[in-house]
């Protein structure tokens, strides 16, 4: 739980950091278009580096190799109804909100 309480507190830290840019940006005139391509391609590198240590760490557990017959269709179903659930999920959302294929709002 701490942990987690760090971890969003780090959040609302960068959050407000960027509220405040976003004020000053306006307020002065100055661009910090920079410092948001900077953090996309930050974030960019972050998430591949985590999805290659992740792929070392299930590699090299031996458990995950004994079971992968069994796991390879829990991880198929669990694909497939987060893809259908949240497919459906944007289908009624986009109903309720009346907009249209393209993200047009029908009243427009």
């Amino acid at each position: 739980m701490a942990y987690t309480a760090k971890l969003l507190s780090i959040m609302v830290v960068g959050i407000l950091i960027g509220i405040g840019i976003n004020k000053n940006s306006k307020k002065t005139g100055k661009d910090w278009e920079w410092l948001s391509r900077l953090s996309g391609k930050v974030q960019t590198f972050v998430v591949i580096y985590l999805i290659f240590v992740l792929g070392v760490r299930i590699g090299s557990d031996r458990h995950v190799f004994e079971q992968l017959d069994k796991l390879w269709i829990v991880a198929l179903v669990i694909t497939v109804a987060a893809m259908g659930l949240g497919l459906l999920f944007v289908h009624i959302l986009r109903k309720v909100l009346k907009f249209d294929r393209e993200g047009v709002k029908a009243d427009d």
